[in-house]
């Protein structure tokens, strides 16, 4: 999905989303981008969006989760084959200013994942409820990731949610706290935000006009 024809554009910027079906459908991104179109034309005619549908819930679980059986396949595939690829298409005739990842809940999970496996090929993270079970742990990537831009935002009535595919009870809200910690610790720029809020498709439709304007600034 692109805002203009792009043998018009001199650079873009790339922003690949987990969910890409679902930020379709639930999140009405179209609606979204079309109305940040309007508001400034010169800024977001630039970005180019790569949606990556993940397929059945189960497909989700076993792509995203560090657990899931095709996880660490999906990662791969995601680093060695999808990213590269796009980046070759585009970068023969444009300048690719900015590369992002954007995901809600585990879709937030395997971006952060992703990221970590080369961190000097991303500059954005846009985490939307990122579904930790456990505070994310970073080694020796952490050097690499000073030059980040991440968003970061999660509901206030997040913690304690139970997953309809494993019956664990997750701690969003708590987690996601740690990790901001975390990144802030690393020297990586974290823009933060609380908000009343459940863990729910409808809190990030309301959000993603925020998100996607923190990526383009």
């Amino acid at each position: 999905m692109s805002s203009q024809n792009m043998d018009q554009l001199t650079d873009i910027d790339l922003l690949f989303v987990q969910d890409g079906d679902d930020y379709l459908s639930l999140g009405k991104m179209e609606d979204t981008f079309g109305q940040l179109l309007r508001e400034d034309t010169d800024r977001f005619q630039r970005v180019v969006f790569v949606l990556v549908p993940p397929g059945s819930s189960m497909d989700r679980y076993h792509y995203y989760h560090p657990d899931g059986e095709q996880h660490h396949q999906y990662v791969q595939m995601f680093d060695e084959e999808l990213s590269p690829q796009v980046r070759r298409s585009i970068g023969k005739n444009h300048l690719i200013r900015k590369t992002g990842l954007l995901g809600d809940s585990l879709g937030g999970v395997v971006s952060l994942v992703i990221a970590l496996k080369r961190p000097l090929r991303w500059s954005h993270l846009l985490l939307q409820s990122a579904a930790f079970e456990h505070t994310f742990s970073l080694t020796s990537e952490s050097l690499y990731i000073d030059h980040w831009h991440i968003y970061q935002v999660v509901g206030q009535y997040e913690d304690h949610y139970r997953s309809q595919i494993t019956g664990r009870t997750l701690h969003i809200l708590t987690e996601n706290r740690r990790l901001k910690y975390i990144l802030e610790h690393t020297g990586a720029s974290v823009s933060y935000y609380e908000e009343p809020k459940e863990h729910l498709w409808d809190f990030w439709r309301e959000d993603l006009h925020r998100a996607l304007t923190y990526f383009t600034r």
